[in-house]
Order: C-alpha cells, then structure tokens, then sequence
C-alpha cells in the first residue's frame, strides 16, 4: 500500500515572528536571514510517534538553490503548530533559527548539540522547554541566553 504523501501549506506568520526574535536577540541569532527561511507544515498528518522533534530543518542544496529562492525549509506538523500558544510559537521559531548557520553556510544545517541545542536547553532550563507550561515569552519577557558552560 503506497504511503500518503504530505500535503504543504507555508506558515505564514513564521517571518514576522521569526523577525522578532532575531530583532530582540541578535547576538544570538546573528547572521540569519529571515528572507531565506520557508517554513511550512504537513497538514494532512500528525507526526509519528517516533519523532521527538516537532520540527525538521531541511538545508537547499546546489544546484537546486540556483533555481529556488530559498536556502532552508523548516516543516512542522500542523496539529502541532496549531495547538501551540505564541510563547511556544516563539519557543519553537528560536529552536529552529539554532539550526541555521551564521554566515556564508548555505547547503548545511547546525546539527544538535545533543538531543536538541544547548543553548536553548540550559536557557530554558531542560530538554522538555517545548512543553513547559511556566517557560517565559520571549518577546514580552527578558530572557538572558545562557550560551556555553
């Protein structure tokens, strides 16, 4: 039996948002580029019980990039995008923006410090930041990034 193919719709709201978050934080999120980013959710499944992550970034490659005007793609899961409140929208937006290098790397993706990025789990103390009910806003609230040891 042939699997069902996804079905994409882009998250439109993820720009501005994303925008915010490296406007408010741009030692953290230095180099990235908002233009260069797609985001989009799968809308006609739920993600297997097998993945942890909500998330996937995906890096365009040469010489596919010649042609398309992105240089990365997050896709989510629609149940869990619209499920999600903003702080947890922001959460993940920053989880995310971790997973693009600063700079002149197009083609490659930040791989995981561990199970996810450090910096997000020692800032928001844990691996479980992405369903804390108590995590902050972190636009409405100041956060301090904790980025190394």
């Amino acid at each position: 039996m042939a699997q069902e193919k996804p079905v994409y719709e882009t998250v439109n709201e993820f720009s501005k948002m994303a925008r915010k978050v490296i406007d408010k934080y741009p030692e953290i999120f230095y180099g990235r580029e908002i233009d260069q980013i797609k985001c989009v959710k799968i809308t006609n499944k739920e993600r297997p019980e097998s993945k942890d992550c909500m998330w996937v970034l995906q890096a365009v490659k040469e010489p596919v990039r010649l042609d398309c005007p992105y240089a990365w793609y997050a896709v989510l899961w629609s149940k869990d995008w619209d499920e999600m409140d903003e702080k947890h929208r922001y959460l993940l937006i920053a989880d995310i923006l971790h997973g693009i290098p600063n700079g002149e790397d197009e083609g490659k993706v930040n791989p995981p410090d561990s199970k996810g990025y450090k910096c997000m789990q020692r800032t928001f103390k844990g691996i479980d930041f992405m369903t804390d009910p108590n995590v902050p806003h972190i636009i409405d609230d100041s956060v301090v990034w904790i980025t190394n040891n």
